[in-house]
């Protein structure tokens, strides 16, 4: 990502309860533009004189849910440290050494954002400091840059319906994405059971049972995949499958689905789905730009490497899944075009798209 922008305003308040204590707030305020990211110093030095004992460093949990703000690395004297999973700890500063934050604000969505960072010392003083950061962001970013979808509350508690009516799969394989919208016939829309509770923050999706998805072979002048896959795809999960839910931004997870591709590459691949982002930079193998580009630019940012889902809309409950995976083992079907054989470490990202309504509404088929 682009590094731009400087910290423009700073201003400083600590106060001691007591000798052995400390507490305080410190308050920065970041600007940029979406999808580029500004990366800043936020410096300290350890005034005691004795070994500074900093237990634990992190993003306040529910400050930032759109992450927009994220720690990089820790800075001692001339030591840099690396965060781990975003946060820090156990860090160790030598009486009257410098130590700073490397903070980045790399904005979702257009306009104004905030986070708050704890800082918790253990020794010789005690007590957490806060780091307020406000970041100002413009929706002008570079071409392929995609603003998140910040969502709205949902009016959606106990059983749903989740019908689905579009999959593609993008792989680092093949240059042509297995679409459904390629298919010989129309994808039959999928009617799925699902249990989300509000109050709980949970959801549950219920077994897709084999026989009942089934994605049509691909049309004969499809590039590529025409006339090489000669049977239809059937898609099962192995059960039931538990994730999150929050209602008041329509956002959905769903963790660890197991699903079973029958026809003529045989495979089980496990994923999580989301309707909010995921990095496609950790993937082992990249994915084809070609296939990856047939998600659209509202879910693909070529830019930042990333592919969006989108939260169920709360008045046509319309919603976009996505997830990534790596195949670990295939069978090739006997009769297949061997262009499929050894599919096993291939990655592949996969966009789902339908509709989440009540049971019981007009709208639940």
């Amino acid at each position: 990502m682009i590094k731009r922008g400087a910290l423009w305003a700073f201003l400083f308040i600590l106060s001691a309860c007591a000798e052995d204590q400390v507490s305080g707030v410190s308050e920065y305020v970041f600007q940029s533009t979406v999808c580029v990211t500004n990366s800043q110093p936020i410096p300290f030095v350890n005034d005691t004189e004795e070994e500074m004992v900093i237990e634990g460093v992190a993003v306040s949990a529910g400050t930032d849910p759109y992450g927009n703000f994220s720690l990089q690395d820790v800075v001692v004297a001339d030591t840099s440290l690396s965060a781990e999973g975003a946060s820090f700890s156990n860090i160790r500063i030598p009486a009257g050494e410098d130590y700073q934050f490397q903070v980045s604000y790399t904005p979702k969505t257009s306009g104004g954002h905030s986070a708050v960072i704890d800082v918790v010392y253990r020794a010789p003083l005690t007590g957490v400091r806060q780091l307020h950061l406000t970041g100002m962001a413009d929706g002008t970013g570079p071409v392929g840059c995609i603003v998140a979808d910040e969502g709205a509350p949902v009016d959606i508690s106990g059983e749903a319906a989740f019908t689905i009516t579009k999959l593609v799969a993008a792989t680092s394989k093949i240059s042509q994405p297995l679409s459904s919208e390629d298919g010989v016939r129309p994808l039959d829309p999928v009617s799925i059971e699902m249990t989300l509770d509000a109050t709980a923050g949970t959801a549950m999706m219920e077994q897709i049972k084999e026989g009942s998805f089934i994605l049509p072979r691909p049309r004969e002048n499809v590039e590529i995949l025409g006339g090489n896959i000669l049977q239809d795809t059937m898609l099962s999960t192995s059960g039931d499958a538990r994730g999150t839910y929050d209602d008041s931004k329509g956002s959905l997870k769903i963790d660890n689905l197991v699903v079973t591709l029958n026809g003529d590459f045989n495979t089980t691949i496990t994923t999580t789905l989301t309707t909010d982002e995921v990095s496609l930079k950790t993937l082992s193998t990249p994915l084809v730009a070609e296939a990856i580009a047939s998600f659209g630019s509202r879910h693909y940012d070529s830019v930042g490497k990333r592919i969006f889902g989108k939260r169920i809309d709360p008045l046509t409950g319309a919603v976009v899944l996505v997830g990534t995976t790596t195949i670990q083992s295939s069978t090739l079907d006997p009769g297949a075009n061997s262009m499929f054989d050894d599919m096993s470490g291939t990655t592949m990202a996969i966009l789902i798209e339908g509709t989440i309504v009540k049971k019981g509404s007009d709208s639940t088929p």
